[in-house]
C-alpha cells in the first residue's frame, strides 16, 4: 500500500470516530445541527471567556439559532446554488486548503524529516557534471544524460573513484574519488536533492543522477554514524607565524602544562590566545557542527568526552589550538519544531516537498494523461500564444485527456479553457519559453491545482476544525448574501419604509443643546487696546467688535464654531450666554485670545436628510428582528436540552 494510500485509510477511520461522538443540539425543521457546530463557534467567538456557564450559553445559543435560521432561509431560496457564490466559496477552499496543507502536512513532514536526519552524519562521495546558474532546460538535460552514462558504466562494474577522477567537473575531490567527506543535514539551499540522495542510499550504494544548483550529481555513501550534533567549546590559538614565538608547538605545549596545573583556562586565553576574536570572552566559540572549521579541530573538539576536559595540543592550517569543551546542546523534537517553523517557508525544500505530495497524490490514483492531445493542442498554437487576445483551436479534438479518480474526467477542452483563462501563465512565460514548452509547464499547474482540489476532500476527513472553517465560510457568504437582500439593501432602498420609521422615532435623532461659541485672536503689543477689545467685545457681539476695531486695518480674527454644552467646561466657558473667558498669551507667537458664548441654541431634531445614516442603522436593526420572529414562526426550532445540559460548567 502506498503511503498516500495510507494516509487516506487513516482520514476515513478518523472522520468515522468523530462522528459517533457528536450529538444533534438542535433542529430547524427536523434539519439537524450538531453540538460539534454551536461549540466551535462559541469557543471561538468567545475566547477565553468561554466559561460554559449556563448565562453565557444561554445567550450564546440564541445568537447561534438566529443564526442558522437565517442560513436555513439562504438554503431554502436555494441560495448556495448560485454560481457566483459557488465561485467565491471555492476560492476561499482553496486558499484554505494550501494554508492547512502548509501548516498540518508539509510543514510537519519537513520538520520530522530534519529532525531524524539530524541524527546522523553521512560519508559520501560525488561525480559532478556541473551546469551554469539558471541553466536551460536543455543544458541540464545534456548534463543528466552524462551522469546516467556514467551510472550504467558504474553498473557494469566501472569504479565509481576512477570515474570521479576522469569525469567529475569538481577538481577539488576528483583526486580523492570525489569525496566531499562527512555532511549533516539540512544542506543549505539548492542541494535538498543531493541531501536526499545521501540520507535515502544505501551504504556503497549509488544515487540515480540528482539535480542540484551547481549541476547533476551521483552520489556514493561511504558510511554514516551517529551525528555529531553540535558543540560548544572554548579555545587558545598559537598561530604558526606567531610573533610571541619563534617555535609555535613549544609554546602551545607550555600553555597546556599551564592549564594541566590548572591555571583557569579563560584567564589564560585572555592574556595568550593569538584569536583576538574570542580571547576576550575567553577563548569561548559559538555553538557549532560538522563543516564549520577545520576538519582536524572538529574531530578534536568532538572526541573530547566530558564538559571541562581539555584537549590536547591540535594542529590545524592556521596554528595550534588547545580546545576545552563546554557543553553538547541538545533540543528536543518540540523545541525543534518551535525554532523551525517560522524558518521553514524560507528553505527550498518548503517548494520541493509541495512537488512530492503532487506526485504521490497522482501516484494514488494512477494518473495518466493522453500525451497525443496535448501534442494536438501544441500543433494549433499561433504566435498570439502570449497575448490577451489568444483563442481555443476551433477545430480542438474533444477526447478525454485524463481521469483523476473520484475527481472524475477531464477533457482536453477542460485544460484548454484553463489556459485561455489563465492570461497571467501564459504571460509570465513569454520571454523564456516557446509556445510548446509554456503549455507543457501551464499544464503541470493544471495537474497540480487538480491534485490539491481532489485532496481538500481528505482534509475535511482528517480535520474537524477544516470542516467546521469550511462550513463558517460557507454560511458566512449565505448570511453576507441573504442580509443583504432581507435588510441591508432594503433599508437603502425602502424609502416609504425609511421615513415612516423616521417619523415614528424621530425623538431619537437630534442635535443635542449646544452653544455658539466666538474665538477672539489678535497680536497687540498695546495694553491699553488690548483691554478695550476685552471690554467691548464682553458687551457687544462679534460683528459690531470686528467693525469697531477692524475699521482701519484687521487686527482682530474672529472664528465661529457650535459647541455642545456639556463641552463648554473644557473650553473654560461657563454655559450662558454672554459668559467670556479670561484672556490667554501664547508667548511662543504673541497671540492673544479669549472666548465667548454668544447665544445658547436650543435641543432640535435632526430632519431626515441630516440623520440618514442613523436612520437606516437603526432601521435595519428594526428589520432584522421582525426578519427573525418572522422566521421563528416559519420554521420550528427544537432544542435538545439533555444535550444542552450537559455543556453547562
Amino acid at each position: 500500500m502506498s503511503s498516500i494510500k495510507y494516509i487516506f485509510l487513516l482520514l476515513f477511520v478518523s472522520s468515522f470516530l468523530w462522528g459517533q461522538d457528536d450529538p444533534v443540539l438542535l433542529t430547524i425543521d427536523e434539519h439537524p445541527v450538531h453540538l460539534s457546530e454551536f461549540t466551535y463557534i462559541y469557543e471561538k467567538n468567545n475566547g477565553n471567556e468561554a466559561d460554559y456557564s449556563k448565562a453565557s450559553v444561554d445567550e450564546y445559543l440564541d445568537l447561534f439559532t438566529n443564526f442558522k435560521l437565517k442560513v436555513h432561509k439562504a438554503k431554502e431560496l436555494k441560495m448556495d446554488t448560485i454560481e457566483a457564490l459557488r465561485q467565491e466559496l471555492a476560492g476561499y477552499r482553496r486558499q484554505l486548503a494550501f494554508s492547512y496543507l502548509m501548516e498540518k502536512e508539509l510543514s510537519d513532514r519537513l520538520i520530522d524529516e530534519m529532525y531524524e536526519r539530524r541524527k546522523e552524519d553521512v560519508n559520501i562521495s560525488h561525480i559532478l557534471y556541473k551546469t551554469r546558474r539558471n541553466a536551460s532546460d536543455r543544458e541540464i538535460e545534456s548534463a543528466i544524460q552524462k551522469a546516467l552514462e556514467a551510472y550504467q558504466k558504474i553498473q557494469n562494474g566501472a569504479s565509481f573513484e576512477a570515474l570521479a577522477l576522469t569525469e567529475s567537473d569538481d577538481k577539488t575531490t576528483a583526486s580523492n574519488g570525489g569525496n566531499l567527506g562527512w555532511i549533516t543535514s539540512w544542506l543549505p539551499s539548492g542541494f535538498y536533492n543531493l541531501e536526499n540522495a545521501a540520507y535515502n542510499t544505501s551504504i556503497e550504494g549509488i544515487s540515480e543522477p540528482v539535480v542540484s544548483k551547481l549541476g547533476v550529481h551521483l552520489v556514493k555513501v561511504l558510511d554514516r554514524r551517529p551525528a555529531y550534533g553540535k558543540i560548544e567549546v572554548a579555545h587558545i590559538l598559537v598561530r604558526h607565524d606567531s610573533k610571541r614565538t619563534k617555535d609555535p608547538e613549544a609554546h602551545i605545549k607550555k600553555i597546556h602544562d599551564m592549564l594541566l596545573s590548572n591555571r583557569p583556562f579563560d584567564k589564560v586565553a585572555m592574556t595568550m590566545s593569538e584569536d583576538k576574536a574570542t580571547a576576550t570572552e575567553g577563548g569561548l566559540l559559538k555553538p557549532f557542527g560538522i563543516n564549520t572549521f577545520d576538519r582536524q579541530f572538529e574531530e578534536a573538539a568532538f572526541s573530547i568526552k566530558n564538559n571541562g576536559d581539555i584537549s590536547d595540543p591540535v594542529k590545524t592550517k592556521i596554528g595550534w589550538h588547545i580546545i576545552k569543551r563546554i557543553s553538547k546542546p541538545s533540543e528536543s523534537y518540540e523545541e525543534f519544531k518551535a525554532r523551525m517553523k517560522p524558518e521553514l517557508p524560507k528553505l527550498d525544500r518548503y517548494k520541493i516537498i509541495q512537488d512530492i505530495l503532487v506526485e504521490e497524490i497522482k501516484e494514488s490514483v494512477d494518473f495518466k494523461y493522453n500525451e497525443e492531445l496535448i501534442t494536438s493542442l501544441k500543433n494549433n498554437l499561433g504566435e498570439d500564444f502570449f497575448s490577451y487576445s489568444w483563442q481555443i483551436p476551433q477545430d480542438l479534438d474533444q477526447g478525454i485527456l485524463f481521469e483523476f479518480g473520484e475527481s472524475g474526467l477531464f477533457s482536453l477542452e477542460d485544460f484548454a479553457k484553463y489556459v485561455k483563462s489563465n492570461t497571467k501563465s501564459r504571460m509570465k512565460y513569454n520571454k523564456e519559453k516557446n509556445a510548446q514548452d509554456a503549455l507543457e509547464l501551464i499544464f503541470e499547474e493544471y495537474v497540480q491545482d487538480i491534485s490539491m482540489s481532489h485532496y481538500e476532500k481528505e482534509l475535511i476527513r482528517k480535520y474537524p476544525d477544516f470542516k467546521a472553517l469550511m462550513r463558517e465560510y460557507s454560511e458566512g457568504i449565505l448570511l453576507f448574501e441573504i442580509s443583504k437582500e432581507q435588510i441591508w439593501d432594503r433599508a437603502s432602498k425602502d424609502t416609504t419604509g425609511l421615513e415612516e420609521f423616521y417619523k415614528k422615532n424621530k425623538n431619537n435623532y437630534f442635535h443635542p443643546t449646544s452653544a455658539l461659541v466666538s474665538k477672539y485672536s489678535f497680536s497687540i503689543n498695546n495694553d491699553n487696546l488690548v483691554k478695550d477689545i476685552y471690554q467691548y467685545a464682553s458687551d457687544n457681539s462679534a460683528e459690531k467688535t470686528k467693525e469697531k476695531f477692524n475699521r482701519d486695518r484687521e487686527i482682530l480674527i474672529v472664528e465661529q464654531s457650535e459647541v455642545e454644552v456639556l463641552q463648554l467646561e473644557k473650553e473654560g466657558l461657563k454655559s450662558k450666554a454672554g459668559a467670556i473667558s479670561p484672556l490667554l498669551t501664547n508667548p511662543n507667537n504673541n497671540l492673544t485670545s479669549f472666548k465667548k458664548v454668544e447665544k445658547i441654541i436650543p435641543l432640535r431634531i435632526k430632519p431626515l436628510n441630516e440623520s440618514r445614516g442613523y436612520v437606516i442603522a437603526d432601521y435595519q436593526q428594526y428589520l432584522e428582528k421582525q426578519w427573525v420572529k418572522s422566521l421563528k414562526k416559519d420554521y420550528k426550532v427544537e432544542i435538545k436540552e439533555d444535550v444542552l445540559d450537559r455543556l453547562i460548567k
